[in-house]
This record gives C-alpha cells, structure tokens and sequence, in this order.
C-alpha cells in the first residue's frame, strides 16, 4: 500500500456485494518496524485501477495487524476490522463504509482478553443482524452493538468449544456460517435455522450447565472464568485454595439469564498456588442444582 511508508503490506481484504456492490477494502500493517498504525483503504469501484480512498482507524494501537476485514453482505458500507496483537483494541466497526470508526471490542478486551482472529457479519432475513468474532478460545457472537459496552457471549460450546477460530465465511444464500479453527476442523451452523440434524445453530442457547476451563491457565495476576447455562439461574461462583477454605465470591447468589457467561477474576491479593473455583447454579425453573468444580494455578 502506497502510504509514504515502505513498510504497509496488505494483510487483509474483501468486496461488498450488495447496496452498493464492487467495493473494495484492503488493509495494510506495519510489518517491519511495528510503530505505525494500521491503514485501510476503499476502492468504490472493484475494477477501476486507482481511486482509493485511505480510512484511518486514528484511535487504533500502534503495532495492530489487520488480521481480518468483513462487510455486511446487505450494506456495503458496514464494515468490521480485526487487529490482531497483544494488548490491542483489536474489534472495530463502521457504519458509513469507514468514514467513521467505534472500538466495540467489549467484554472481550483488556489485558487478559483473548486473541481476535478473524469475524463475519450474518444479516439474515428474519432475525436480524448477527455478528461473529473468531477468538484464541472460540467463536463469539453479538445481535447488539454498543461501543465499549458491546457484550459478546460464546456460542458453539459444545461443538466448537474453545479451539481457535481461524476463519469465518457466511453465505447469506441460505444463512450458513462456516468456522475454521485451527486443529479442529471446520464447523458448519446456520444462523437461527429450522432444527436439521446435520447443521447445528451456533446462536442458540446452550443445552446443557458447563465450567468451563479458565484462561490462561497458570495466570497472572486476573483470568477469566467461562460457563453456561441453559436457562435463568441462581449462580453461586466461589474460589478456594487446595485446603477448601474459601478465599473469594466472585458471584454470590446473582441471578443471570441463560446462555453463556463470561467473568475475569483478580487474584491480585492471593499468593502463588493452586486454586480450585466452584460454580452452583440453582434454575429457577425448579429444575436439577448444577455444581461443577475445577482447578487452576497462581503463577506471581
């Protein structure tokens, strides 16, 4: 990319195909020396051989990585950005085809936040827009935008479960998404389809109670606790060290909706060892008590 500067590559692009069609992003990122922010450019015509506009996402990180780019299959002008590297604001999104740009990163930044690989905008006839973040821990997903607020829960959990998700490809023809990750495989899932045996819906709720492992794993000094519930419950999240003396309440009879569930836990005021974090989960619908325990290692 011809930015006066030697050291932009392209590392990611992608064409709109619908209202308006034909254009053309492309990112490049500082590869060599790491102290640029990242470019974006358009091209309003797929065909033209110049024109493009440079977009500049001016509050991005030094050193970002454009690692993937997607637009809305039905407004060519929505546009989500991946950049990718440690301690990044590494999901951002335009409206106006780059005009304008918000970090949405949410509940997925900070420090202890997985890695953001790649993402798929899923518009869909009947239910909206979905959007789809590929992570170091699996697959994330959000109907709801809201700047730095924007919460994103797991979905795939037990399917994908928290292998990396390398790639994202939707087909809006017939609402499929394709997930690739990275030693597992690709899944295949329609958003909000009619119940098949041979395509699951990544979006819904997950079936069953699940804790899942923390990460990263051994940590220091905050790590960040997964689990999943099938429908509204009574949630007791409580640490103890190797002895069973409690030592912390990260949730203390809150009451939390179905679905998948995401906390970071400070073990900044804990010494280095081994802990154990418990989950009781009461439904209020009067069904079976879920309790679930597993272990993980304080590193200082």
């Amino acid at each position: 990319i011809n930015t006066g500067s030697t050291s932009h590559e392209i590392t990611a692009l992608t064409f709109s195909t619908h209202n308006p069609s034909n254009i053309l992003y492309f990112g490049g990122s500082d590869i060599i020396s790491s102290n640029q922010i990242p470019v974006i450019k358009r091209l309003d015509d797929i065909d033209a051989e110049d024109g493009e506009k440079r977009i500049l996402i001016t509050s991005s990180d030094p050193g970002s990585y454009v690692n993937d780019i997607a637009v809305n299959p039905d407004n060519g002008n929505e546009v989500l950005v991946i950049m990718s590297n440690y301690n990044v604001k590494s999901i951002w999104h335009s409206f106006d085809g780059g005009n304008s740009w918000s970090d949405i990163e949410g509940n997925l930044g900070g420090e202890n936040g997985p890695s953001i690989r790649s993402a798929a905008i899923a518009a869909t006839t009947e239910h909206g827009t979905y959007y789809f973040v590929g992570t170091s821990v699996g697959l994330f997903f959000t109907t709801q935008l809201d700047g730095q607020n924007t919460e994103w829960t797991q979905t795939g959990t037990t399917t994908i479960e928290n292998a990396i998700v390398m790639d994202l490809d939707y087909r809006r023809s017939d609402q499929v998404l394709a997930v690739g990750t990275h030693g597992r495989g690709i899944f295949v899932g329609k958003v909000k389809p009619s119940v098949s045996n041979e395509v699951e819906d990544v979006t819904q709720n997950p079936r069953t109670f699940q804790l899942n492992q923390n990460y990263p794993n051994p940590f220091n000094p905050s790590t960040t606790i997964t689990f999943s519930l099938p429908s509204t419950s009574k949630v007791n999240l409580t640490i103890f060290d190797i002895n069973g003396r409690e030592v912390a309440s990260v949730y203390n009879q809150r009451v939390l909706s179905s679905g998948n569930h995401i906390e970071t836990f400070n073990a900044s005021t804990l010494a280095s060892g081994t802990y154990i974090y418990r989950i009781e989960a009461i439904p209020l619908n009067g069904g079976t008590i879920f309790q679930q325990s597993k272990t993980m290692t304080l590193i200082k």
